[in-house]
């Protein structure tokens, strides 16, 4: 049986990736490829089918990184986030396997460097209490015993007091019963416990009183 094979007409480089070739086959585009392996093609010669499948392959663990690194530019991911992704994007699975090794290696992927960073984002940016964050970090396919060790030294009344303070002022008008059901609801849905919501809500109300105080001494003088 005769193999079919098509001309290569024009291989170009890529605008937005400079590792990557564009191969056109019979005058229209037909797949990139890595410049490594591109380096042996040459405009004119006759490429048989059966070995574009063979570059195809050859070229799929390339395709693979190229795809996980664009998916870390965003922000850093877990070993379960990175092999969802490259998983969707059809990667077989020992492609999907040799890319996070590679990762790996490299120190792109590291669920404890990962547990740790998301957590100091979540606290600075958005406190949540250790049962929200050990939820999330469980849902990012984060082992428990990393869980355990990331989330150990975490002091759940001050990341809630933390939480609590950017909002006094939305809440300072409110009388004493409207304010703590205000806050004990907002605690609660971030994942705090009720003994440290009531403590930190006591201590909100504590400064929304005392502020209070300042604000009529000022008056009167």
């Amino acid at each position: 049986m005769r193999l079919m094979s098509r001309i290569i007409t024009q291989i170009t480089l890529q605008k937005r990736n400079r590792s990557r070739l564009n191969i056109f086959l019979d005058g229209a585009y037909a797949f990139s490829i890595d410049q490594r392996l591109g380096a042996e093609l040459v405009t004119g010669d006759l490429l048989p089918e059966q070995k574009i499948a063979a570059l195809k392959g050859r070229d799929a663990p390339h395709r693979a990184y190229d795809a996980a690194v664009r998916y870390l530019s965003y922000r850093a991911r877990s070993v379960f986030e990175m092999r969802s992704h490259l998983n969707q994007k059809g990667f077989a699975s020992e492609v999907v396997d040799l890319t996070l090794a590679r990762l790996g290696r490299e120190k792109y992927l590291d669920d404890t460097q990962f547990a740790r960073l998301w957590t100091e984002q979540r606290l600075r940016h958005n406190p949540r209490g250790t049962f929200a964050l050990k939820q999330e970090l469980r849902a990012k396919g984060i082992d428990d015993t990393v869980i355990a060790q990331t989330l150990d030294r975490i002091d759940d009344n001050r990341s809630a007091w933390m939480a609590v303070e950017r909002s006094l002022y939305r809440w300072q008008r409110l009388d004493k019963t409207r304010f703590k059901q205000k806050v004990l609801g907002f605690l609660s849905r971030r994942g705090f416990d009720y003994e440290t919501a009531y403590a930190i809500c006591d201590q909100a109300w504590e400064r929304i009183e005392a502020t209070a105080e300042r604000h009529e001494g000022a008056d009167n003088d």
